[in-house]
């Protein structure tokens, strides 16, 4: 009794969970895919404004050191590399968002693909940042380079979680590597 009990209580639970996303999936169906286009355009536009405004302020501050500048000027070239920097991960981390939501209505709208980079792998659509750059990266010191002369970089992501960078050639057999790799190691799991 007990187990069939259980059993009735697990169904309930599924029936009620598939109710919520049938529900769900009627109400973006009749709202449609809104505003995901301009919102992503908006934010790859704000992306780009973000990345062109970072690299005066590198460049003002490679200067301050290189004309041996201390004191005010030197913290002022340092916070406004600071601030720089701050815009630019907000304006990808809003990328990354919408890219998300546009990620996640891909099975119910197929024609927002269009949208989507080429050729990159489904599986690696919900985790992709096109926008991204070097620059958004902190505490950034080369590890050498891999099998393939390929750089491969240290750095840390804002909240200081280290992740290591590898670069590839911008050439279709370049990307159609990074993403074969990227799809291998987003399915490792590790044991512990």
């Amino acid at each position: 009794r007990r187990a069939r009990a259980q059993r009735l209580s697990n169904l309930r639970a599924a029936l009620t969970r598939l109710t919520a996303e049938r529900t769900e999936e009627e109400l973006a169906l009749r709202n449609g895919c809104g505003d995901l286009p301009s919102s992503l355009e908006a934010a790859r536009l704000a992306c780009k404004r973000a990345q062109r405004r970072l690299e005066p302020a590198l460049l003002e501050l490679k200067y301050a050191r290189e004309d041996g500048l201390e004191g005010q000027d030197l913290e002022a070239a340092k916070a406004a590399v600071k601030a720089a920097t701050g815009a630019a991960r907000d304006a990808d981390r809003q990328l990354s968002q919408v890219h998300a939501s546009l990620c996640a209505r891909l099975p119910l709208f197929p024609e927002l693909h269009r949208l989507l980079p080429d050729a990159a792998p489904r599986e690696l659509l919900p985790i992709f940042h096109p926008q991204r750059t070097l620059k958004v990266y902190s505490n950034l010191r080369s590890l050498g380079t891999g099998a393939g002369r390929h750089a491969v970089r240290y750095a840390e992501l804002e909240d200081g979680r280290p992740v290591v960078l590898k670069e590839y050639a911008v050439d279709a057999e370049g990307r159609r590597n990074c993403y074969k790799e990227a799809a291998l190691l987003l399915r490792l799991r590790h044991p512990a």
